[in-house]
């Protein structure tokens, strides 16, 4: 249960890309406008805080930290995870502050994502590259669906492995993301769905947000609101993992520390630190 919280904490920096169920299928879009514009700011009255430095300490391992940086308007531009010499993950954008490109690091290999977008979602192409190499060993596709100003489905097609295609759809409770499902390979059956709850503060993440362009990395940058739970069940295999979050927080309603639990056992601790 550890192991897959963390994978999916590691998700909101890039730093692991969790490949969530393998499955494939085709996607609907509806129209949007969301990605004509920057990165939404939280919907919380309080003053928007940055966070800075993310450290997070599983029970009895080392810690570990990341590093959130920003560029001009407070865009995020980079995260780093300490001890690790691979580069962590970078974005670019365009003048409308939309996400153009985003870069990570997984198993040594160097994944570049190139966004590109039209009146009814974006089109994702990626390239991954071995360490030290120029030329890409393999690729893929990534179609993002929207509908009212968020994403509603993303669907990865890799046409030289296709036990890599994917295809998730999305839902949201006003700002917050709060149901997740992994469709099978006919597109229309479930094989597995998250299920996310949230308090009334702001999350930690909030200074940070933008449109779901990818279904790991900037997982923990879509919604305004702290998450108090995460339910994730497997059909294929009749299983769930319950993970809830409790929090303190500052005089602004922000995060300063938290701690998760497993099934009532503390599983990790984490302190968030702000510009």
């Amino acid at each position: 249960m550890k192991n897959m919280t963390f994978l999916l904490t590691l998700a909101a920096s890039g730093l692991f890309c969790l490949s969530c169920q393998q499955s494939g299928g085709a996607s609907s879009h509806g129209d949007s406008t969301a990605l004509q514009t920057a990165a939404e700011a939280p919907v919380a009255s309080a003053p928007v805080k940055y966070l800075r430095k993310y450290t997070r300490t599983l029970a009895g391992d080392e810690p570990e930290v990341l590093t959130f940086s920003y560029g001009a308007g407070h865009r995020l531009m980079a995260v780093s995870k300490a001890g690790d010499e691979q580069g962590g993950q970078q974005f670019e954008y365009d003048g409308n502050g939309r996400l153009t490109k985003l870069t990570y690091w997984h198993d040594g290999r160097r994944h570049v994502i190139s966004y590109t977008y039209s009146g009814t979602g974006a089109t994702g192409d990626e390239q991954v590259f071995e360490e030290g190499e120029t030329t890409a060993q393999s690729s893929a596709t990534w179609t993002i669906g929207m509908q009212n100003g968020k994403v509603t489905s993303i669907r990865k097609t890799n046409t030289e492995d296709p036990s890599e295609n994917s295809y998730h759809v999305y839902r949201y409770e006003g700002d917050n993301l709060t149901y997740i499902a992994s469709m099978a390979a006919n597109g229309k059956d479930t094989a597995g769905v998250t299920s996310l709850t949230y308090g009334r503060k702001s999350s930690p993440y909030a200074g940070m947000r933008q449109p779901l362009l990818h279904p790991t990395a900037l997982f923990f940058l879509q919604s305004a609101n702290d998450m108090t739970s995460m339910a994730m069940r497997s059909k294929q295999v009749h299983a769930e993992i319950v993970t809830t979050y409790e929090y303190k927080y500052d005089a602004q309603g922000y995060p300063v520390s938290g701690v998760e639990k497993d099934a009532g056992d503390v599983s990790a601790t984490s302190v968030y630190e702000y510009e």
